[in-house]
């Protein structure tokens, strides 16, 4: 479940759909299930929310993985193009997921250095 807020609805309208897509995972969600909470933050500007996610969910992904590859490649997209000097760390157990990630960050000019443990 995610939260909508007051403003963002104002500006969107009331859905004509019973469902919502998640921007990062992209997995339906019941429009019966979303919370609405007030957004106090830039009141004198009611559509900077709106644009900010939009500029994240804008941001174009080169190549075709998973949905959560996509979703981690676009989030680091956007950090960095709001934020040329940021640092990122993913964390993943499993080495498959860390390879697929580096084939994406690869194709998407994203900067990286993989560390290996061993046992």
């Amino acid at each position: 479940m995610f939260a909508m807020t007051e403003k963002r609805l104002a500006l969107l309208g009331k859905p004509q759909v019973s469902w919502l897509m998640c921007p990062t995972c992209r997995q339906h969600t019941d429009c019966r299930n979303i919370a609405y909470a007030v957004d106090r933050r830039n009141m004198s500007c009611p559509s900077s929310s709106v644009v900010s996610e939009n500029s994240e969910a804008s941001t174009n992904v080169q190549g075709s993985y998973s949905t959560k590859i996509e979703a981690v490649t676009r989030r680091i997209l956007w950090i960095t193009s709001t934020n040329p000097v940021a640092k990122v760390l993913v964390f993943s157990s499993w080495n498959d997921v860390l390879d697929v990630l580096e084939h994406a960050f690869a194709a998407n000019n994203i900067t990286f250095v993989r560390m290996k443990g061993g046992r």
